[in-house]
């Protein structure tokens, strides 16, 4: 793996083939500015062509309720950067606040909610990514 970049609440990693991991940290936060810093990092790498994407929220990140009222990925013209996304829960309330945000904000890319980074990579190499080569 090939560490992009390290923030207070997350590292952004760049990893084969094409996918990107983020994962938040546990002591971390989840607003607007973590989302955005994020996602500034992945606009950087994206000149490649659009990531597979693994999101990894642990059970007691600090969670901004606001987060909720905005699609992320409109907001900062990530859709069409983002070839897939894979989110890693680590118990059932990030789980209910994942399928409860994706439930208003629908994505323009598939995307898929893990209780194990095993399974989430295993789904992007055997599902959206072994679709995308051609």
């Amino acid at each position: 793996m090939k560490l992009i970049q390290a923030y207070d609440h997350a590292t952004v990693e760049w990893t084969e083939p094409d996918i990107v991991i983020v994962r938040f940290l546990n002591d971390g936060r989840l607003d607007q500015e973590s989302l955005a810093e994020v996602m500034h990092t992945r606009k950087a790498i994206a000149s490649s062509g659009p990531q597979a994407v693994i999101a990894i929220l642990p059970e007691d990140l600090d969670f901004d309720p606001k987060v909720m009222m905005i699609d992320q990925y409109t907001a900062n013209d990530m859709n069409a950067r983002t070839k897939a996304l894979a989110i890693v829960t680590e118990g059932i309330i990030m789980e209910s606040l994942v399928s409860l945000y994706f439930t208003y904000h629908p994505p323009g890319f598939e995307m898929r909610i893990f209780d194990r980074f095993e399974d989430a990579y295993r789904w992007l190499l055997e599902g959206p990514l072994s679709r995308s080569v051609a």
